[in-house]
């Protein structure tokens, strides 16, 4: 399937026994194998498609597998020779772990690359280290996590390679894009206009987890809410108690603060737009 939006061409991938249902992510297993399909299928449609990269950008552990293909299974072909690598970690929490075995079998890769200065981490196959050693750089979210991804309190275990990868490594910032999402100038909102100066509007777009520091907002929300001219709007979803948390609040203080518990790329630009700041704190900064 392919599709072309301002003059980039997508391709995607299908596969009905992987993706379909109604959700992204399944029990572990399954998703290491669906994930390791789809770096194969990415990597083998390239010469159909007639499309040789200079750089393949992977993010995550979910694509950790295609620079270690590179370097086997599709290094001996003219067509593979000399593209390159760059590897996103956005979480490095998350890194597709599973025991050797299993990954041996689904990978399909020797026992070679199953040592500790390869895909091995503390007796565990990992899929995000293979892509981590085997990327010809790294990059992550901001200078500031680069940093402290290699000391153990951050380094989830993987502080090491990041050391011994310093040199590849590098942060570049994350965030939005303020001429697209400017209320001036946003062409996913009616009506372009400048900001009430008389209230101050805080705009929340979020996964609710703890990693994003909704616990941070649940000691001062009742604080926060009982000032004058103060307004929230909040979208998102995720952990039963923070979606319960807003959903009271939006009862409590209903003309203060607004819950919408779903996701709408629609809405997210008319709070990005409505906002006078964005909240959110962080328990570590990815």
């Amino acid at each position: 399937l392919t599709q072309e939006v301002d003059g980039v061409i997508y391709y995607f991938i299908d596969n009905e026994y992987y993706f379909a249902g109604d959700r992204i992510y399944g029990d572990w297993y399954w998703d290491l194998e669906k994930f390791c399909f789809f770096c194969y299928a990415a990597l083998s449609a390239l010469p159909v498609i007639g499309f040789r990269p200079d750089l393949i950008h992977c993010h995550d552990w979910q694509t950790g597998l295609i620079p270690v293909l590179l370097k086997d299974r599709f290094a001996g072909g003219e067509f593979f020779r000399g593209i390159k690598t760059v590897m996103t970690i956005h979480n490095l929490k998350f890194q597709g772990k599973w025991n050797v075995r299993d990954v041996e079998d689904i990978t399909g890769l020797s026992g070679y690359y199953f040592t500790p200065d390869k895909l091995e981490a503390y007796k565990d196959a990992n899929l995000l280290k293979g892509g981590l050693v085997y990327a010809d750089a790294i990059t992550t979210v901001s200078p500031t996590y680069a940093e402290e991804i290699k000391t153990q309190f951050y380094g989830e275990g993987l502080d090491g390679l990041m050391i011994a990868r310093a040199h590849d490594l590098r942060g570049i910032i994350n965030g939005i894009d303020y001429t697209d999402f400017s209320p001036d100038n946003d062409k996913k909102i009616p009506q372009p206009y400048t900001v009430d100066e008389k209230c101050f509007m805080i705009g929340i777009v979020s996964r609710l987890t703890d990693q994003k520091g909704f616990d941070l907002i649940a000691y001062v929300l009742e604080e926060i809410l009982s000032l004058d001219a103060i307004q929230m709007v909040v979208l998102g979803t995720g952990e039963e108690r923070y979606e319960n948390m807003f959903r009271y609040f939006d009862w409590k203080y209903n003309d203060k603060i607004s819950a919408n518990i779903y996701y709408s790329d629609e809405l997210s630009h008319k709070i990005y737009a409505s906002s006078d700041a964005f909240l959110m704190p962080s328990l570590f900064e990815p």
